[in-house]
């Protein structure tokens, strides 16, 4: 499984392009645009004199191992820029293998990370966190009743990025009653994803992904006390369109 770039552009040209941002994917050549213009993705509206001409809609092509195209995606635009790891991770669910930082107790395991350490303009980059909780022990979404803390997946704010907040999977009710109280229990294995977004104009430079994990795990009878994990993830940004 892997991602495969494909270009109108002679070899030469891709290989330059490749060394100067660090391409770490295959890329094709496809002078003529054969290829392209058979799967549909030749843009007929771009006059042949026009700047655009010859460039490629912005589409993502899931191909099986027969050359069957199984699922097609596209942008509105050449930007934002989804990533090689970002398409490997959020449509065929890769799991991430560098980049990440685990998080343990006695009940419960997690895995958090980002699936790049460099980036460029308008490019989108996934934020991944995986939890699996031991039996018998449950964490909490939100509502919840005060004095009790639900899980929460918070990064701090950066002018150059913006991370979308995460969909938690849908809770079920359960009451205890010796409590009195009803909350919303998530389920044992919880899988996020969601997008970073590099700015369109961004400054370059090294800086650090900060998140922090908070949560709460009880059983059917007893609370565990609070926890609270700390994460940072380098991240170096080129103000340079890819």
């Amino acid at each position: 499984m892997n991602v495969i770039g494909v270009s109108y552009d002679a070899v030469g040209v891709l290989h330059a392009f490749s060394e100067k941002y660090e391409i770490t994917y295959p890329l094709l050549s496809d002078e003529g645009s054969k290829v392209i213009r058979s799967y549909g993705l030749f843009n007929t509206e771009a006059k042949p004199d026009s700047r655009g001409f010859g460039i490629p809609r912005p589409g993502i092509y899931i191909i099986d191992e027969n050359l069957k195209v199984v699922e097609k995606h596209f942008e509105q635009s050449h930007r934002p820029r989804p990533t090689a790891e970002n398409v490997l991770v959020m449509l065929l669910d890769k799991k991430l293998e560098s980049n990440v930082k685990t998080f343990e107790t006695s009940y419960l395991t997690g895995r958090i990370g980002i699936t790049d350490t460099i980036a460029y303009r308008a490019q989108l980059l996934t934020a991944v966190v995986d939890i699996k909780l031991k039996d018998g022990f449950h964490v909490y979404g939100k509502p919840i009743p005060q004095g009790y803390i639900p899980l929460e997946i918070k990064f701090e704010t950066n002018p150059n990025f913006e991370i979308d907040t995460f969909e938690f999977p849908k809770s079920k009710e359960f009451r205890i009653e010796a409590l009195g109280e009803t909350f919303n229990i998530l389920p044992d294995k919880i899988s996020l994803r969601t997008f970073l977004r590099i700015k369109n104009r961004p400054e370059s430079g090294n800086y650090w992904v900060k998140a922090t994990v908070t949560f709460q795990a009880c059983t059917d009878e007893v609370c565990m006390v609070p926890e609270k994990f700390k994460f940072e993830f380098p991240l170096r940004i080129v103000n340079q369109r890819l």
